[in-house]
């Protein structure tokens, strides 16, 4: 069975598909100087606005984008998902840790009376769940008001094409017939800046992979998402392909 890409999402810090893809033709960057946390030193960074990304936004913008691209509308109640992040909801669990420590420096000077108390003002944990990896595949599923199969991988910097076959293979093997499968990355958290800088693995003043001065990588924020269908689907409703 043929499988066929009939719409794209994309949202980068240099703005959604068509503008990124013009920027990438003039040789444009989005790299600059950012410090999205003060007690973190400035560094090269690909950022879509001043302060970090929501992931569950980037979700669903791109979504949305290529949902728009292909020319479909919600709900889409068998199509698959397969939408994978190498950091998922790490921000949103930093500061759940940040909360924890901060209500422990609390505890420790207080009377054990007013313990209980402390810890309801200072921990967020209501929505705990809606932090946990699979989330972005979760979120998109239900913006699209899906009840197929949703898939969550994550495999660091092939999360995106890990994805994309594992969609490919659910159309294959006859299970779906549409499916949205790509990544979403929100990667700008102070541990992950801390231990990639601990580790000597980001570059001080910007990418230069193929330099001999090459110093690292640059984090940055985005994602994008395929739209796949079967060929007889996107035939029969005289969808635009971009590729088998």
């Amino acid at each position: 069975m043929q499988v066929c890409v009939t719409g794209i999402g994309l949202v980068s810090a240099l703005g959604n598909l068509k503008p990124s893809w013009q920027h990438l033709l003039n040789g444009e960057s989005a790299i600059s100087w950012y410090q999205p946390f003060a007690n973190l030193s400035p560094l090269p960074l690909a950022m879509i606005g001043k302060t970090p990304a929501s992931i569950e936004q980037l979700t669903y913008q791109v979504v949305a984008d290529a949902l728009e691209d292909a020319k479909l509308t919600i709900p889409l109640k068998d199509c698959g998902v397969v939408i994978g992040s190498s950091r998922s909801c790490q921000a949103a669990w930093e500061q759940l840790a940040q909360e924890q420590m901060t209500s422990q420096s609390k505890l420790d000077t207080e009377p054990e009376y007013k313990r209980f108390d402390i810890l309801n003002e200072t921990l967020t944990l209501e929505h705990w769940l809606d932090t946990l990896p699979h989330q972005p595949a979760i979120a998109a599923a239900h913006y699209i008001g899906s009840f197929g199969p949703v898939l969550a991988p994550m495999a660091a910097c092939a999360t995106g094409i890990w994805a994309i076959a594992q969609g490919f293979e659910l159309i294959q093997t006859g299970q779906c017939q549409r499916v949205i499968a790509g990544a979403v990355e929100a990667p700008i958290t102070p541990l992950t800046l801390a231990g990639f800088t601990k580790m000597g693995a980001l570059a001080k003043t910007g990418a230069y992979p193929f330099d001999k001065q090459r110093q690292g990588l640059v984090l940055a924020e985005g994602d994008s998402v395929l739209v796949l269908e079967s060929e007889d689907l996107a035939r029969r409703r005289a969808a635009p392909i971009y590729g088998k």
